[in-house]
């Protein structure tokens, strides 16, 4: 007989591994009989947990490329970041994915066979033990040490649950202040060199300009504005 390990026998590989150990010591061939019926059995078992577990969550992709906040915790998945008190702690994607599925539930218990399904693709050899480890690096990250007010809650043999509220946060344009002379040149326009200032206002400069190559001098002179911020 030969069994082939589908992700759905995955995770009954100890299973597998003591019938094996018991067939080679005993020489039963009925063995084999009760290895079938048991695996049959767990399978069943299996498919009537998932039936009966939460709805199947998908993971929206604005928890994967916009940046959210949760209890003053800033998350930016395209940096991989997270922001809290003045301190930036690197998140891996694996927590950014479980994180993402638990904002994406909107508060409702996620199972763990929905992580798994959706986080690990089906896999539960590497997904059992790889959402648990998941769950243990964000409470970390997150300073989610509070046992009566937890960021994430377990529920016992059933999934994880988000016990507060995602909200958005602005995307700003990083500015940076320039600080413009004379000879400088402009920004974005290369050829092109600050002869002087011609008028100021609180958010740009008007500036007469001239062709940086010494050989174009007789060119007409062009007149730039130029913004505080870029």
């Amino acid at each position: 007989m030969i069994l082939v390990l589908t992700p759905e026998l995955y995770s009954f590989v100890p299973i597998l591994k003591a019938w094996r150990n018991n067939f080679y010591r005993l020489r039963n061939p009925y063995s084999l009989v009760t290895m079938t019926t048991l695996l049959t059995t767990q399978l069943l078992l299996k498919e009537q947990r998932v039936s009966k577990s939460d709805p199947h969550f998908v993971l929206q992709e604005r928890f994967l490329d916009q940046p959210y906040g949760l209890a003053g915790r800033v998350i930016d998945p395209v940096s991989g970041t997270l922001s809290w008190q003045g301190k930036r702690e690197h998140l891996r994607r694996k927590e950014l994915e479980v994180l993402g599925l638990l904002a994406s539930a909107e508060g409702k218990q996620v199972s763990r066979e929905n992580f798994i399904s959706v986080v690990w693709q089906g896999n539960d050899l590497v997904g059992d033990r790889g959402l648990t480890n998941t769950i243990v690096f964000l409470r970390r990250s997150l300073r989610d040490d509070d046992a009566d007010q937890p960021l994430i809650r377990t529920i016992p043999r059933r999934g994880y649950q988000l016990a507060v509220s995602v909200q958005p946060v602005a995307q700003r344009v990083e500015e940076v202040e320039l600080e413009l002379v004379p000879g400088d040149a402009i920004p974005e326009c290369p050829g092109w060199r600050l002869l002087r200032r011609l008028s100021k206002s609180a958010i740009s400069d008007l500036w007469l300009a001239e062709p940086s190559e010494f050989g174009e001098r007789e060119q007409a002179l062009r007149v730039f504005r130029c913004l505080h911020v870029r």
